[in-house]
């Protein structure tokens, strides 16, 4: 956001409840943010949800490589994003589901998986 004002761009928000309010904008660059809304607003039956749990981790400068891998068809994802406020651990890949909240189960599932994954490297399995 910051990168956008800086380049003499701003932040609106509004509300859409069509597509022909999104065509009455004079911007001419829009970006759009409305989730699972634009399937609504666009009308796209297609638009299908899909729910991923994320862990967020301490930080540490040490790790600045990003590793991932598992199956997408049985929820199984593992994959790390090192950043400067902490490491954000996933994941999961829940076809459908709209819930937001989190499931302690998969929080254990993911930190686990994380951690045999460090202790593996570790002893150089």
């Amino acid at each position: 956001m910051r990168e956008i004002n800086a380049a003499g761009g701003n932040f609106i928000t509004r509300e859409f409840a069509s597509l022909t309010d999104i065509l009455t904008l004079d911007e001419s660059v829009i970006f759009n943010c409305t989730g699972l809304g634009t399937a609504t607003l666009f009308s796209d039956a297609g638009l299908i949800p899909n729910r991923g749990q994320l862990v967020l981790a301490a930080a540490d400068s040490r790790v600045d490589y990003t590793p991932h891998g598992g199956g997408a068809a049985n929820g199984e994802l593992m994959y790390m994003f090192p950043c400067q406020d902490g490491i954000l651990l996933g994941g999961t890949y829940e076809r459908g589901a709209t819930h937001l909240s989190a499931d302690a189960l998969t929080t254990e599932r993911i930190v686990s998986s994380h951690a045999r994954l460090f202790q593996a490297m570790r002893l150089g399995v």
